[in-house]
């Protein structure tokens, strides 16, 4: 019975412990709920920290009790602050983005065979991971919609300490077997116990033919990731720097890329601040650069108005840069290219630009609409000509198109046959060959070449026709999944509306069974103005979809195999699993 009793009472000690300690925490949180106010966070202590002459003095108590007082007095203004910011009825980031056209005398669609063509943009923010990273396919696709041959980026926000070397912009970016190389600039003077997010950072990435022509690269000298370059030479000897820069605005938060800046200016005890070390440190570049007879492309966020701005006047003055856009619409002041999180924009107006040396022969330049899913920033695009750049022309690889014939595909390979056997029934193939082996001789005579010429020409024009009768091509702008083609059903449907409204030649049967088909009927009844505002909308949810299509095609491939394994259907259990894996190891060997 003792034992027993022993038992029982060293039980119930461990729960009256548990019990015990549970009312303690609940206490501490109750507590620290109603003095939430009464601490401060490692940000503001590493604020007050910064602000010493000595650091490591210790925080006094009068520093503290005036941080508090004035973090109680922002948090009581906050809720004000809120409702005069909703009553103010600000526009959202989607109504910016409709009312900003594409600004410049550049067509996207189109590139000259002997352009080479610049991007800059600030991405705010990319990630390395290969899987469901929506902005990285959405840039991916468009530098290959557009051709583009060097990308600028600014603010990447990535410290690549953190990875390993094979991690970069490059890796990231490449489709397929594409040629392309990166140069990639941080801070890396503070790279330790921050994880893999670093504010800041720069990038120049080099696609295509350029790549066999770069002969040097590099980065800032003060490790702070301000710019980063790339330098091409021609034939002829013609050499072409290429820089990506960020030019930092002022911020109070630690971890920001100008609070970088001031922490290095500090250490070092310089006389300057950040905006004016930046700019003493690009021009300083540029001019070196200029000396060794360089052609200069500068793709930067300056932070400032493009034309009027402290740093453009200087690079105009001192580096004879001016910058593209401007250049190619003069006498225009031109649009703003930032907006905020609330939608605003900007009061600097263009603050991203490319500059280009006096020398470089400019063909185009434009600002592309904002697009969310790449960031706040409009995308600046700018051709080149390419003498200019390398000293000589080059020839453009044009890639084959792909044959239409798969004959691994049984009904491919069967409708084939049947194609070509009805092809020579109609041209009466084999007569032809039954009479030729009545003339046919050797050495043959002239005119049984030319019998035989012809018929080898009319034998492969059969084979090519029924090549391209035997499966579809699909331009392949997005991975299919079934939602991503009804959004963009649905902009064609509006697409066709708009053009039937504006009088041109349309089949009105087709119409209104695409319709139909969509559930969109009452759109047949819309006038123009609601038709162009529903467009508006569709096609940016279809945008949305397109730069998630990857993890839509691998969501509906799975839901496919799972149907099919609970019904039982084992054939197409195998085919869709024979999908999943030839698409994963494509995916794989693409990104080698």
């Amino acid at each position: 019975n003792y034992r027993d009793r022993g038992r029982r009472s060293s039980a119930r000690r461990p729960n009256i412990y548990r019990q015990s300690k549970n009312m303690k925490q609940q206490r501490n949180n109750k507590n620290s709920s109603n003095n939430k106010n009464d601490s401060l966070h490692s940000d503001e202590v590493r604020e007050l920290l910064s602000r010493r002459n000595n650091r490591n003095d210790d925080l006094s108590a009068s520093e503290i009790a005036e941080l508090l007082e004035q973090a109680n007095a922002d948090k009581s203004t906050a809720g004000l602050e809120k409702a005069e910011a909703s009553a103010a009825c600000k526009p959202t980031a989607s109504e910016v983005n409709a009312k900003a056209p594409l600004y410049g005398t550049l067509q996207l669609h189109h590139k000259d065979p002997d352009a080479i063509r610049v991007m800059s943009l600030n991405l705010n923010g990319i990630h390395l991971w290969g899987h469901n990273n929506v902005k990285a396919e959405r840039l991916k696709n468009l530098l290959k919609q557009s051709h583009t041959d060097v990308l600028g980026i600014q603010e990447h926000h990535i410290n690549f300490a953190a990875f390993p070397s094979s991690k970069t912009i490059a890796s990231t970016l490449r489709h397929g077997s594409d040629d392309i190389c990166s140069i990639q600039a941080h801070n890396t003077r503070e790279t330790k116990n921050i994880g893999h997010h670093q504010r800041g950072g720069t990038a120049v990435v080099v696609r295509e033919q350029l790549t066999g022509f770069i002969v040097d690269r590099g980065k800032d000298e003060k490790g702070l990731g301000m710019y980063a370059w790339y330098t091409t030479e021609g034939k002829t000897g013609v050499r072409t720097t290429f820089i990506s820069a960020y030019a930092p605005s002022k911020s109070e938060e630690y971890g920001s890329y100008y609070q970088h800046i001031e922490r290095y200016i500090q250490e070092k005890r310089l006389q300057t601040n950040p905006k004016d070390l930046f700019r003493t440190s690009i021009i300083g570049f540029i001019q070196k650069r200029s000396h060794r007879k360089h052609q200069m492309v500068l793709m930067m966020d300056s932070n400032e108005n493009v034309t009027d701005g402290h740093l453009s006047k200087r690079l105009a003055e001192e580096c004879r840069l001016r910058e593209a856009v401007h250049r190619a619409m003069p006498g225009r002041k031109g649009p703003p290219t930032h907006i905020s999180n609330s939608g605003s924009k900007k009061s600097s107006g263009s603050i991203d630009g490319i500059w280009i040396s006096d020398d470089i022969e400019l063909m185009g330049a434009s600002y592309l609409p904002f697009d969310k899913v790449l960031g706040d920033h409009r995308p600046v695009v700018v051709d080149i000509h390419m003498r200019s750049v390398l000293g000589t022309l080059l020839h453009r690889i044009v890639r084959p198109k792909a044959r239409r014939l798969n004959s691994r595909v049984k009904r491919h390979r069967d409708r084939y046959l049947h194609s070509v056997k009805e092809g020579f029934q109609n041209k009466k193939i084999e007569q032809m060959i039954g009479s030729l082996e009545g003339e046919a001789s050797f050495p043959p005579s002239q005119v049984v070449i030319d019998k035989l010429e012809k018929l080898d020409n009319l034998v492969e024009e059969i084979m090519l026709q029924a090549e391209r009768g035997c499966r579809k091509l699909f331009a392949a702008h997005y991975e299919f999944s079934p939602e991503v083609q009804n959004w963009m059903d649905r902009c064609h449907l509006l697409k066709w509306l708009l053009r039937a409204h504006q009088g041109k030649r349309t089949n009105r049967g087709n119409l209104r069974r695409l319709a139909r088909k969509l559930g969109m009927t009452e759109c047949l009844r819309y006038t123009v103005p609601e038709l162009v505002k529903l467009y508006a909308a569709t096609k940016e949810r279809a945008v949305e979809l397109m730069a998630a299509s990857p993890y839509l095609r691998k969501q509906y491939l799975h839901q496919r195999l799972h149907d099919a394994i609970e019904n039982g259907r084992d054939d197409e259990a195998k085919y869709v699993q024979n999908i999943i894996r030839g698409e994963a190891q494509r995916k794989v060997w693409q990104g080698i």
